[in-house]
């Protein structure tokens, strides 16, 4: 009892120890009477120094959910009015809009709100996308050129400026770009085309008709034989084109091997056995030249 009392002496105002009225209600308040039938203890929400239930005052946790804070505790407790959620005018930061003006983004929500390193305008670093300075495509003739975080826009190739009238994707920019050896938009084929296999520039159809001769697609094809184009110089026809093996000097191709794992040649008659030897510990093959143990009729696990 005398430690009851000595706690709701602690929790009055000071100055109200030596006028406590024990025949008051423990909240004290002029005109309120023990057993009327209200409830005149502290609430047990809040428990703001001073706060009794029977004050009239709404003790509920505020709506902010923050520690501590209540809707009795004198504080304004509602949304901030910066649109970031979460956000309460009662958390002590500074609320406003950010410099990105994108709704919901606050100075205080921890963001960058700096321009993204893309360069688009109107792209910031908080947008939760991948703002990489790198063009869709190098062949991409938008000005300033589309970069990745724009999505693969839609492109029209001009007739006006030479091209095919076709609406195409940025990633598919290489396709409508001019050819560097004769100036015209690879979908223009007025030329022959611009495309050959053997990668020389100097051999696209349409050089070959600026200069008057006649592009056979077969002569740029890779050789199936050395793996090499075939207007390199060399007679493909006869297949001596690929490399002798140095063993066997049987001419290959140029996906053959004649080397077998162990390092000897396939191609060479030989009675060597070439595997590795199975008994444990010895890592060695059956046909090098060093000696094994005896031999197994049972070997070793």
């Amino acid at each position: 009892m005398l430690l009851a009392l000595t706690l709701l002496c602690g929790m009055l105002p000071s100055g109200a120890l030596a006028a406590y009225d024990a025949t008051k209600p423990a909240c004290q308040t002029p005109g309120h009477e023990k057993f009327d039938g209200v409830d005149h203890n502290r609430p047990q929400s809040c428990w703001v120094k001073g706060h009794f239930a029977c004050d009239g005052m709404n003790h509920d946790r505020a709506v902010c959910g923050n520690w501590g804070h209540f809707n009795c505790d004198g504080r304004t407790h509602g949304e901030s009015g910066c649109g970031a959620a979460g956000h309460y005018a009662c958390d002590g930061l500074a609320h406003g809009r950010a410099a990105c003006g994108l709704d919901g983004h606050c100075l205080s929500d921890g963001k960058a709100h700096d321009e993204a390193v893309c360069g688009v305008e109107g792209h910031y670093a908080c947008e939760g996308r991948a703002h990489l300075h790198q063009p869709v495509s190098k062949y991409c003739n938008a000005v300033p050129q589309h970069m990745i975080c724009q999505g693969d826009q839609e492109h029209y190739c001009d007739p006006a400026q030479g091209g095919c009238g076709d609406a195409y994707r940025c990633s598919n920019s290489n396709a409508h770009t001019a050819c560097r050896m004769c100036g015209l938009l690879w979908c223009d084929r007025t030329l022959g085309g611009h495309e050959t296999p053997c990668g020389n520039a100097n051999h696209r159809p349409c050089v070959y008709a600026m200069n008057g001769r006649k592009h056979v697609r077969a002569d740029h094809q890779y050789c199936a034989w050395c793996g090499k184009a075939k207007c390199n110089g060399k007679d493909h026809d006869n297949y001596t084109c690929g490399e002798d093996c140095k063993a066997c000097g049987r001419n290959m191709r140029h996906d053959e091997n004649h080397i077998m794992e162990c390092g000897h040649y396939g191609c060479v008659p030989s009675r060597a056995r070439h595997e590795r030897c199975p008994v444990k510990g010895c890592k060695l093959w059956m046909c090098d030249s060093h000696s094994h143990p005896e031999l197994f009729e049972e070997s070793p696990n």
